[in-house]
């Protein structure tokens, strides 16, 4: 329930988007902690992304990231299973 939950969201996050904008959303996994970042591993990526932390989430916990038209990445939530 909790996973279709989130699908909803993301879907409602995408369509609530300028019609120009590049910036999306997308699920990652936590693979470590350094600083002020997270190193996340977006969806079936094989490398990892370096996302500002707005959110409590520990390695091994799965994220909603947003990806910025800017390349910036951001973890805003972490997704409970």
């Amino acid at each position: 329930m909790a996973d279709s939950m989130v699908r909803e969201a993301e879907r409602a996050l995408r369509l609530s988007q300028a019609p120009r904008s590049t910036d999306y959303h997308v699920r990652g996994k936590v693979m470590a902690v350094e600083g002020g970042a997270y190193q996340v591993r977006l969806s079936a990526a094989e490398n990892l992304t370096a996302c500002s932390r707005y959110c409590d989430a520990k390695v091994g916990d799965t994220v909603l990231v947003l990806v910025m038209s800017s390349g910036q990445c951001a973890a805003i939530a972490k997704l409970i299973k």
